[in-house]
């Protein structure tokens, strides 16, 4: 099976992004397809149909407030979450990736 097309499903770490991912990764491995799940470490809690193997956790966060400090934490939270996605992309040479989330 490990010449089956591989599909990233990227979701945010909360159930909203998450269930909807996880209803398409069902479908998809019935028809064949590897897949895996590109998120943050929130999804890490919720148990579902994508093993620990089948997740990769890329360092994410959210803007709050306007403290310049905190600005500057969360920008460089981005830009290596921003890194490691697009390093993971290349190194698995996904056909397509699928986004869940706003």
């Amino acid at each position: 099976m490990t010449d089956a097309p591989l599909i990233l499903l990227a979701a945010g770490g909360t159930g909203g992004h998450l269930f909807p991912a996880e209803a398409l990764g069902v479908v998809l491995m019935k028809r064949g397809w590897r897949v895996r799940l590109v998120t943050d470490a929130r999804a890490l809690k919720y148990s579902g149909v994508f093993s620990r193997e089948m997740i990769d956790v890329v360092p994410s966060e959210t803007f709050r407030g306007r403290n310049p400090i905190s600005i500057a934490r969360t920008a460089i939270t981005l830009g290596t979450g921003t890194g490691v996605a697009m390093d993971l992309m290349w190194r698995l040479e996904a056909a397509p990736v699928i986004g869940f989330g706003g």
